[in-house]
């Protein structure tokens, strides 16, 4: 092998590794995407939630966030609204068991973790952003906020994405999570507080 043509290796193998890291660079995060919404919500309040929240998402980290599957409170998971839009985006639904939203909420009071504290919230949703708990018990242990909640135009919905750091095993897609004392999150923005419309879930 001649110097140029050694020289024409080396230089298509270091190309090459710079494909692989750009490649590896892009692989999705996978996400869940948590639901909090009033019973007159309309899918486009939870779609226009969603889209605000994926776009506040992308603008913190670089690689492309990949949602596979919808979560929210058991008791509001047949909802019309969100199994059209669970339908429209082709994603499964998970239901969130109600004590596990009052230990998450519990465990963040204890431990200072920020997750949105909202006065309006029914005590059966742990007196916290419906959204963002649905979407961090959903995605498992060490899962975190990308960003603060995203509200709807009309206040009917909100929506947060959290991040799968640990496999999920087929059962805990099936909506049994293992109760934890430990949840990691990013600090999330204190809520609204406009007083014209109740505050949304």
């Amino acid at each position: 092998m001649t110097k140029n043509s050694a020289q024409a290796v080396s230089a298509a193998g270091a190309a090459a590794e710079h494909v692989a890291e750009d490649v590896a660079e892009q692989v999705a995060i996978n996400a869940v995407a948590g639901f909090g919404f009033r019973a007159n919500a309309t899918v486009a309040s939870l779609r226009e939630a969603l889209h605000a929240c994926q776009a506040a998402s992308a603008s913190l980290i670089s690689q492309p966030i990949s949602i596979i599957f919808l979560a929210t409170a058991e008791d509001k998971v047949e909802h019309p609204a969100l199994l059209e839009l669970a339908h429209e985006l082709g994603l499964g639904l998970t239901a969130v068991p109600l004590a596990q939203l009052i230990t998450l909420a519990e465990t963040a009071t204890a431990t200072d973790v920020s997750v949105t504290m909202l006065s309006r919230i029914p005590k059966r949703y742990g007196a916290r952003s419906l959204a963002e708990t649905s979407a961090l018990v959903a995605a498992g242990l060490g899962a975190q906020l990308l960003a603060p909640r995203s509200v709807s135009a009309d206040k009917m919905a909100t929506a947060a994405i959290a991040v799968i750091t640990t496999p999920l095993t087929k059962s805990s897609k099936s909506s049994k999570f293992s109760k934890s004392s430990k949840f990691s999150t990013q600090t999330v923005a204190t809520s609204l507080h406009d007083n014209s419309h109740p505050e949304p879930l």
